[in-house]
């Protein structure tokens, strides 16, 4: 298992919301991503809020219920200052903690590599329990190679498709060896005839457990659709984890 070791320091978070649903007697969040808001930062390292109030994304999102982001309501000028950034602590793991390393290795990431907490919040995706928002990394400015860690969303709606996976990774609840997420080849095949979402990326294990798993984060999908056609990417499983109700796998997307 390689885990990352070079990462791209953004200028740009999306913020992205999902509606509550109840699943298993819990509220959680499920079906379409909106992008719904950004966070910029300036070569002074001044941050900014703004809400993507004119795209249709953002229109999309009201109309299945978002309301705004608590730290920040509604309006058409961005925020900006000190207190974007620090309006996510919550959200951003503290780097003084003890058990830094754990987490950077839960998120794909090698423990010895800097990282700034700005790129951490997009790397770990800065998601609370039971919460429906989420940060992506905007890698438009990223010098390649790159390399993106990103869970595969929608895994608990395909598991019982694929049986023979389902029963080997969480049959009997045991940690998963790496030698067993080094065996597993997965492909990223574009839908483009995908109705709700043309720009979607299906998630298919080609072995050792062919089937189906889920898809990339259709905010993703859009900028790993263009490297589809004009780059190779390279997919790894870095992480299975979770329960049949709550499936977690994560991948690393190498782009060349």
């Amino acid at each position: 298992m390689q885990l990352i070791k070079k990462i791209f320091e953004p200028n740009r978070l999306f913020l992205v919301w999902q509606k509550l649903e109840v699943l298993a007697d819990q509220k959680r969040p499920a079906g379409k991503r909106y992008k719904i808001a950004e966070i910029t930062k300036n070569d002074n390292k001044i941050f900014s809020f703004k809400y993507l109030s004119s795209t249709p994304s953002f229109a999309d999102a009201k109309k299945s219920g978002f309301d705004d982001y608590p730290a920040f309501k509604i309006q058409a000028e961005p925020f900006i200052g000190e207190t974007v950034l620090s309006a996510f602590n919550n959200r951003i793991f503290n780097q003084k903690r003890r058990d830094l390393s754990d987490f950077l290795t839960y998120w794909g990431i090698a423990p010895d590599v800097k990282i700034s907490d700005f790129a951490l919040l997009g790397y770990s995706g800065g998601e609370l329990p039971s919460d429906n928002f989420t940060f992506v990394v905007d890698y438009d400015r990223a010098e390649l190679p790159l390399e993106i860690p990103t869970l595969v969303v929608g895994v608990r709606y395909f598991l019982d498709q694929n049986a023979d996976f389902k029963q080997n990774i969480y049959g009997d609840n045991k940690k998963i060896a790496d030698d067993v997420l080094d065996s597993m080849k997965i492909s990223l095949i574009p839908e483009p005839e995908n109705q709700d979402d043309p720009m979607a990326i299906k998630v298919v294990m080609e072995r050792p457990w062919p089937g189906k798993l889920g898809y990339i984060n259709r905010v993703l999908a859009e900028q790993v659709t263009p490297w589809l056609k004009d780059r190779k990417v390279a997919t790894d499983v870095l992480r299975v984890n979770g329960t049949p109700e709550s499936p977690n796998i994560l991948l690393k997307l190498t782009v060349m």
